[in-house]
């Protein structure tokens, strides 16, 4: 399983590409496999259980798939962990996360709901089926799903395409960290992520924040402006 610190230094691009590659890894899975088997006990591995239900071998697998790239790649808090789709689609709403509308054209990493009942002009139907986004050429979006016919496989549609539910979209923008040496865990690095994001701190170049630094009058003043500017805002 990959430490939960491997963006550390990257771009949302970057983030989104490290997760497609971990969908690639599992193209060609087949239901009953090793592998198969190895995406069921990961899913199961969470130490609380959405819902608090256990995925058996025999049930269907295509969220659990996209919960597990999540759950290796250690960022279950962005790849939102379920193994029904109507549920996973309730969590990303909670969390803002969820686009339904007709022209939405993904990105590399958002996910796919379907709904195989669905006809033109409709929005409201139950989901059935989930992937995640692998590339985007122009209206051709690339789809990497489990328990596509009983295996990990490709699927090819097209932007509008009428049977797509909605997108999932995880929240990979959050994990960029805009300074290399603040720890994630550091009991500082909350307050500066948002000092950064509000524009009061801007660091000390080349991605360092440099925590440790005794803090001049100049740079105590330079913030003092900031904040009075946004407070004016």
């Amino acid at each position: 399983m990959a430490n939960n610190q491997w963006y550390i230094g990257m771009t949302e691009d970057a983030i989104r590409q490290r997760v497609v590659r971990e969908a690639r890894e599992l193209l060609g899975i087949k239901e009953g496999t090793a592998g198969h088997k190895r995406i069921v006990d990961g899913y199961n591995s969470l130490k609380k259980l959405p819902r608090g239900y256990k995925l058996k071998y025999t049930d269907a697998w295509c969220a659990a798939t996209m919960s597990y790239i999540g759950i290796t790649l250690g960022i279950p808090h962005v790849i939102l962990p379920e193994v029904g789709c109507g549920p996973m689609i309730e969590l990303y709403k909670k969390a803002g996360r969820w686009e339904e509308r007709d022209d939405y054209v993904p990105e590399p990493g958002d996910l796919v709901m379907y709904d195989w009942d669905a006809k033109k002009g409709e929005c409201t139907g139950a989901p059935d089926h989930v992937g995640m986004v692998e590339s985007v050429k122009g209206k051709i979006i690339t789809v990497i799903e489990g328990n596509y016919d009983n295996r990990v496989k490709r699927r090819d549609i097209c932007v509008e395409y009428v049977k797509v539910r909605g997108y999932c979209l995880p929240d990979y923008a959050g994990l960029v960290q805009r300074f290399t040496d603040v720890e994630p865990g550091a009991w500082y690095a909350d307050e500066v992520a948002r000092a950064a994001q509000l524009g009061l701190m801007e660091g000390v170049g080349g991605g360092l924040f440099e925590p440790d630094r005794p803090v001049t009058r100049g740079e105590l003043a330079a913030v003092a402006v900031r904040l009075y500017e946004k407070l004016k805002e």
